[in-house]
C-alpha cells in the first residue's frame, strides 16, 4: 500500500532530524509542520488513522502540534474549516 511508504518517509525525516520529538525540518515549527498536521486530521477523518500504527513519531508530532495553543484553537474552533471525506 502506499500509504506506509510515504508515513515511513515522513518516519524517517524525523528521526533524521534529532530524536524525533522535534520538528519536520529544524529545530522550530514550520509551514511543513501544520501540513502534516492537516495531514493527519485528514487521514483520521477519513478513517485511515490505524496507518498511523507503523509511524510513531509522526502521529506523536501531531499530537504535539495539535497541543500547541494556536492549533488547539484552530482545531476545537467552530471556524475551523470542515473534514474533507473522501468518495465512497
Amino acid at each position: 500500500m502506499v500509504l506506509p511508504r510515504w508515513l515511513g518517509r515522513f518516519e524517517r525525516l524525523f528521526a533524521a532530524n534529532g530524536d524525533g520529538r522535534g520538528f519536520i525540518v529544524g529545530a522550530a515549527p514550520s509551514l511543513a509542520d501544520v501540513a502534516l498536521v492537516l495531514l493527519s486530521e485528514n487521514l483520521r477523518d477519513n478513517g485511515f488513522g490505524g496507518a498511523y500504527a507503523g509511524a510513531p513519531l509522526l502521529a506523536a508530532h501531531a499530537e504535539r502540534m495539535i497541543a500547541r495553543p494556536g492549533i488547539h484553537r484552530y482545531v476545537t474552533s467552530p471556524a475551523r474549516f470542515p473534514p474533507q471525506l473522501l468518495p465512497t
